[in-house]
């Protein structure tokens, strides 16, 4: 997950994209046994209906930005998202009707000179001080939002649905401004959905050291837009519980600057590895690790940003 980079130093400004859903909604823990392990795995989502997987999606983000003209600004951020994915029905087929619900958010924000920024979905009556206002509608927005997709046994999900009510309580959230500037894309919340669902699984058994890329997922900023890219390696059963199945992730982003907008990326890292549980058919744990080094002009102004996320995702026994 990427945080919205400001256009030019302003100031603090809640965006709906970066700081509230990111993340992200989009990408788990066991304990050992032994069995033999053949040197293929068919890696397979295995779930039925009635299932009711519960995820807690993390992100730390530090984001330090100089101007030409503005000495160096830090800002970081810790949002916590707990989720349940209600599997409704199977086919024959395997192809599972998931309903993903946001059932709490917490969030904490440093943004100097402000005071820290503290929120808990399950604490609503607690006073919100300028300027996180805005912030903190759009976050209240998001609890009881509901998404319904298909997924394939290989993870992969098409079909995304958002229920009327999320989209209008989305909407409502924002800023005059921002709606009025048409702030709200329903096809770019499900282009957020698509980059942040589980990976896609090879189509046939794999060994150790087998790699496989997922379709590049395109993300909307004031920008530009961002393309991401990730290539998946298994690595074979963990050696400490051999039923759980590792794959590293090494993840890749270009930049398309908007018309307004010069911006190139100078430096980057991205990678990962998440767990699965080959025989319950699942994702436990994931975590990855970014950097991206970005060089902006706009309005006359020399930008050098530096981003660095952390994103952990589990499921919760």
């Amino acid at each position: 997950m990427i945080g919205k980079p400001p256009a030019r130093p302003r100031r603090y400004e809640a965006g709906f994209w970066s700081r509230s859903m990111v993340a992200a909604l989009a990408s788990i823990v066991a304990g050992a046994w032994v069995r033999d392990v053949p040197a293929q795995e068919l890696l397979r989502w295995k779930l039925k209906a009635g299932d009711v997987l519960r995820y807690t999606t993390q992100q730390k983000l530090e984001m330090k930005v100089k101007g030409s003209t503005v000495r160096e600004r830090k800002q970081t951020r810790s949002q916590t998202i707990y989720s349940s994915w209600n599997v409704k029905e199977v086919a024959n087929d395997g192809v599972a009707d998931i309903m993903l619900r946001i059932d709490r958010v917490t969030m904490r924000v440093e943004v100097p000179p402000y005071m820290p920024f503290e929120f808990d979905s399950t604490k609503l009556d607690a006073e919100v001080t300028e300027p996180f206002e805005a912030e903190a509608r759009q976050l209240k927005a998001t609890i009881g939002a509901e998404f319904s997709f298909k997924m394939r046994p290989s993870g992969e999900i098409a079909d995304i649905k958002i229920a009327e009510v999320t989209i209008k309580k989305l909407r409502d959230a924002l800023p005059p401004e921002e709606a009025g500037q048409g702030g709200f894309s329903e096809q770019g919340l499900k282009d957020m959905l698509v980059q942040s669902s589980p990976p896609p699984l090879p189509q046939s058994p794999v060994e150790p050291g087998k790699s496989w890329p997922s379709k590049p997922a395109k993300l909307s900023l004031p920008q530009g837009s961002l393309v991401i890219d990730k290539v998946f390696t298994f690595q074979g059963p963990d050696p400490k519980d051999p039923k759980l199945m590792l794959i590293g992730m090494e993840v890749r982003v270009t930049l398309e600057p908007a018309a307004n907008v010069t911006a190139k990326i100078r430096a980057q890292e991205g990678k990962g590895t998440l767990a699965f549980d080959a025989e319950a058919g699942r994702i436990v744990n994931s975590r990855t690790t970014q950097r991206i080094e970005m060089l902006m002009s706009s309005m006359g102004q020399d930008i050098d940003q530096t981003t660095d996320t952390i994103s952990t995702m589990t499921l919760v026994p």
